[in-house]
């Protein structure tokens, strides 16, 4: 609303909340009809000046276009007799009509008994009660004469009734009821609405057919399959519509995607499995899409989309870098790491269910060795696959520095931040673990023993109130800690030159949007990012994979990685990131995957921006490569296919 106001000669902007009521208050709120009242008093206002018609802009969230009323089943109890057993349950019947709702069960019809089994979908009652007949469209049936006709029809009674908050969809308050009222639609990070039947979707589609325009805006279009964009398109582009069903995602992936057909044997017990007189077999084929994308489908966004970048619109940023410190975890600290490493490494080899748990305790047990931890995995039934219960699988104590106060990360990031306010730089540090995990405090100590004002910005803080938040604290702080996915859209982080990311970030977008929050125009300082990890833990060979993905976004989107790369699920990369290191492949040299030239820096604090004080050395930084030439590494090679002559046949005899 601040940027539309500067920006936007004479506008004014206002935020669309909600329609309806909250169950303790007494009259609706209705943000559209009052936003529409109110513009049209003020266009008769400067009608009757004489000057032009004002502008307004509504703001909307996606997930206040979303949100409607909640519901919750709505039925009546009765005595009923169960068909199967023949015994006298207690059953759910319709409030309107009376009659007990049946459901089809294995091919038996029984009564329903728990009312929970109608929460999964709204239901009307099916019963059949006297009345005028209704044809299959809901219309009235008529005989010869034209007269209606008595009998049975359907109840139809909702089992069903609304709860909670009393409230409206925006988005489809606005398509009833506003329908032309506005006349452009801009929709941010559009790429969020490109699910086929998401909410925050269909409430998109429905905000597309209200207005005359729309304007689509986002720096992740493509999402790494032909099918990421179709329904984006089949929601705005005419074109599309035209040539395409809603539900023709197959034949879209395979005209301007990949698709991968598999083909297999059928095996059913019913049938034969060959032919019995021709010997024929019996297949099945099986398309599944694969990322890739065809050159073809340019033609479907030339006529609608403008690709656009910084460099395009003629505006300068600060210098930009980025530098990894690789330090050495203390003596007991590495001990206990590679012991819980290989233990629970052995348990993901033997099973796929503990691959998680190893990933996720030695990416996060590095940063949390201050304090006392227990790995706990589930027990899993035979039977069913589902947990019974939480078993502790080991015991992980406090490691104690042996005379230091700080871990290495900890001591390193204090005197990287005195170093940075030295030079008048405010350093935002991203931490991944702040939800049951939290280490934020913790994180925070070591800072304030050295001096440095510190605040945390911690998910409670109102998603509307956060730039707010940040601006009442920035002059007065040094550093701010927060996570990563706290800032990722939407905010001016200006006010910090450098950013630390005291733990390593998953998403390669979240990671880029993040740094970007600095990195942007505003800024006036250079720009540099610093990836801080242990050297022989996970989180070194997860930053190098990290590396690996941003250098191939840069040779196929150019410049702005952020902008074009696939915002990737966390859990595709922990996939990767365990087959990788579970195959022993080998990784490259950090510095050399973060830096457009090779950036070698002779101290834990990376090469500084400007000429500082000079302070103490720390650990020497050991490369990637040098640290995989002391290591035993075996790469699984890839059996050979046997290669068969063009033009020939063999039979097998």
């Amino acid at each position: 609303i601040r940027e539309i106001e500067e920006v936007i000669p004479g506008a004014y902007a206002r935020e669309i909340r909600r329609i309806g009521r909250n169950s303790d208050e007494v009259y609706d709120v209705n943000d559209v009809r009052e936003f529409l009242d109110q513009y049209k008093a003020a266009c008769d206002a400067a009608q009757k000046k004489g000057g032009s018609k004002p502008k307004w802009v509504a703001v909307v969230a996606h997930t206040s276009a979303k949100f409607g009323a909640g519901w919750q089943p709505a039925v009546i109890t009765r005595k009923t007799r169960d068909p199967l057993t023949g015994k006298i349950v207690d059953a759910c019947a319709c409030p309107g009509c009376g009659k007990v709702v049946m459901v089809d069960k294995d091919g038996f019809v029984v009564p329903v008994t728990d009312a929970s089994e109608l929460a999964e979908k709204r239901q009307f009652c099916h019963n059949r009660i006297p009345g005028w007949e209704l044809d299959a469209d809901g219309r009235t049936k008529l005989d010869s004469n034209g007269d209606s006709i008595w009998g049975t029809r359907p109840c139809g009674t909702p089992l069903f009734e609304f709860n909670g908050a009393r409230r409206h969809s925006i988005s489809e308050y606005i398509t009833k009821h506003a329908k032309g009222a506005f006349k452009l639609l801009i929709a941010d990070e559009v790429h969020q609405f490109k699910s086929k039947s998401s909410d925050r979707g269909v409430a998109f589609h429905q905000l597309v057919t209200a207005v005359k325009w729309t304007l689509t805006l986002t720096g992740t279009f493509f999402g790494g399959k032909s099918t990421s964009i179709f329904w984006l398109l089949h929601r705005l582009n005419h074109g599309v519509r035209r040539d395409f069903a809603f539900h023709d995602e197959k034949r879209w992936a395979r005209l301007y995607g990949v698709l991968e057909t598999t083909r297999r044997r059928r095996r059913n017990e019913d049938a034969d499995e060959d032919g019995v007189y021709t010997g024929n077999r019996r297949y099945r084929n099986q398309a599944k899409e694969q990322p890739g994308v065809s050159p073809a489908i340019v033609s479907r966004l030339l006529d609608t989309t403008i690709f656009l970048s910084l460099k395009d619109l003629n505006l300068a940023l600060p210098s930009y870098k980025e530098e990894v410190v690789a330090l050495d975890m203390l003596d007991d600290q590495g001990q206990q790491y590679h012991s819980m490493d290989s233990g629970l490494k052995q348990l993901a080899i033997q099973s796929s269910r503990y691959l998680s748990t190893w990933l996720q305790w030695t990416l996060a047990r590095p940063n949390s060795a201050f304090r006392d931890e227990v790995v706990v995995v589930d027990e899993v039934d035979d039977g069913n696959g589902k947990s019974v219960r939480k078993v502790p699988l080991m015991e992980l104590p406090a490691i104690n520095p042996n005379g230091h106060k700080w871990l290495p990360k900890e001591n390193w990031l204090a005197d990287f931040c005195k170093v940075e306010k030295q030079q008048g730089r405010k350093v935002l540090v991203y931490v991944r673990q702040t939800g049951t995990r939290d280490i934020q405090d913790r994180v925070m100590m070591p800072l304030q023993a050295n001096g440095l004002r510190v605040s945390i910005l911690s998910g409670n803080v109102d998603p509307r109130k956060r730039e707010e938040w940040i601006a009442k604290r920035v002059n007065t702080i040094d550093v701010l800690i927060c996570n990563p996915r706290l800032v990722e859209t939407g905010l001016d982080l200006v006010q910090f030159s450098t950013v630390v990311f005291f733990e390593i970030e998953y998403s390669l977008y979240t990671l880029w949007q993040s740094v970007r929050r600095v990195w942007r125009l505003g800024q006036t300082q250079p720009v540099k990012a610093i990836f801080s990890v242990y050297s022989s833990a996970m989180e070194a060979t997860a930053l190098a994979l990290m590396g690996k993905k941003m250098k191939a976004a840069q040779l196929v989107y150019g410049d702005e990685v952020g902008g074009a790369i696939v915002p990737e699920e966390e859990g595709d990369f922990l996939t990767q990131l365990a087959r990788d290191v579970l195959e022993g492949a080998k990784l490259s040299d950090l510095q050399t995957l973060f830096a457009d030239d090779l950036q070698v820096s002779h101290n834990p604090m990376g090469s500084l921006t400007t000429p500082s004080a000079v302070i103490i050395p720390g650990p020497k930084v050991m490369t990637w490569e040098d640290w995989v030439s002391q290591k035993t590494v075996v790469v699984r090679r890839t059996r050979r296919k046997e290669v068969v002559p063009e033009g020939q046949m063999g039979f097998g005899i």
